[in-house]
């Protein structure tokens, strides 16, 4: 919400990430809660998986399903496409040291395509 949202006694924070089911907007779950310095920037979705990208200390991160995508701390990682028809999803690297690179998160492993 752009603003505090109160629904049913309980107040969601503004920023927050909220998710409900098709034609229940009452009955709301949070995704994603702001905190200090950390604000989520996109949430993208394959056939599967949620993507949350968020910038933490000026930071970007990836998360799917809440799992971290494991790059190095300091770094730029967003999620560069997504099949929404399978669970493909193309995820992009880079940092000083670290030329722009493409990683498939699959479903058990993580494949470099391109540096």
């Amino acid at each position: 919400p752009i603003k505090d949202l109160t629904v049913n006694g309980k107040t969601y924070l503004k920023g927050s990430l909220l998710k409900a089911p098709l034609g229940d907007w009452k009955n709301l779950t949070e995704v994603f809660t702001p905190q200090d310095k950390v604000t989520y920037q996109s949430v993208n979705f394959s056939k599967s998986h949620m993507y949350l990208s968020t910038l933490e200390n000026v930071n970007p991160k990836v998360y799917r399903d809440g799992q971290a995508f494991p790059v190095p701390n300091v770094g730029d990682a967003s999620v560069a496409a997504v099949d929404r028809y399978s669970d493909r999803v193309l995820i992009n690297f880079q940092n000083p040291l670290t030329p722009p690179s493409f990683y498939e998160w699959g479903a058990n492993k993580i494949t470099k395509i391109k540096s």
